[in-house]
């Protein structure tokens, strides 16, 4: 259920407050005190216990934020709605998703790209660019126009869902990573260390939330928790194959 939520819950980088809401109950109730940073992130502080002198500080981080897309334009005619990265996209991945438009209201929406039956030979074979891709609401360009404007952020829109022995569903990088940092918080005992635990912000576009924290904490070691590749695809040998590593 957490991880459902965390990873079903919208969050770009720069607005990640909704998923801070879930965040800070859950590290409220395995830290000593939690306080947010002047850029947003969660810090969790656990006291050390027993330690003779200065505690280590122990430093565990997972980000907070999604890849998303930033609105740039409300085409006049269509209504169809341009954007640009928040984050590192593969546009491949983004062709015919679900997708929610945080405007004035939130908007359900679709990513379009132009259709098979119009390109020529040489486009069909080519991946698309993410500016050739436009959100399309289903409302005319005047409603459009009245509730989206230019900086509003888009998110992808999908539940997670079991899959054989797996989950599949948007955001696990990092709302995985959460999960194992609060689970790990969860299930620390005493410990020697002062350990704080971070739900930073904007990794996506530079790694900033962790920075900041970093700086204020200046912990001895940090851990930070994030997703990586499976590699466990076709063709892929077996020791490129993170499953099998160890």
């Amino acid at each position: 259920d957490l991880l459902a939520r965390l990873a079903e819950a919208h969050g770009p980088s720069g607005r990640e407050e909704a998923i801070a809401a879930i965040v800070r109950p859950e590290l409220e109730a395995v830290c000593d005190r939690v306080e947010t940073d002047p850029l947003g992130s969660l810090l969790g502080t656990r006291d050390a216990t027993g330690a003779d002198g200065t505690p280590t500080r122990l430093m565990i981080a997972a980000h907070m934020d999604e890849i998303g897309l930033m609105v740039t334009a409300v085409d006049d005619s269509s209504g169809f709605i341009r954007v640009i990265p928040l984050g590192g996209w593969d546009a491949r991945t983004l062709v015919s998703q679900r997708v929610l438009v945080h405007g004035r209201e939130p908007l359900d929406g679709v990513v379009g790209t132009p259709p098979v039956h119009v390109l020529d030979a040489d486009a069909r074979g080519k991946a698309p660019k993410l500016e050739d891709l436009v959100v399309d609401t289903g409302l005319p360009a005047e409603r459009v126009k009245e509730l989206v404007r230019p900086g509003d952020v888009v998110t992808r829109e999908r539940e997670i869902t079991r899959m054989g022995d797996l989950v599949t569903g948007k955001s696990l990088d990092n709302r995985v990573g959460l999960y194992v940092m609060i689970e790990a918080m969860r299930a620390l005992g005493d410990t020697s260390c002062e350990v704080f635990a971070v739900a930073a912000v904007q990794e996506e576009v530079g790694l900033r939330g962790a920075r900041v924290a970093a700086a204020r904490i200046r912990p001895q070691v940090a851990l930070a928790i994030d997703i990586t590749l499976a590699n466990d695809g076709p063709d892929t040998k077996p020791h490129e194959r993170v499953s099998d590593v160890g």
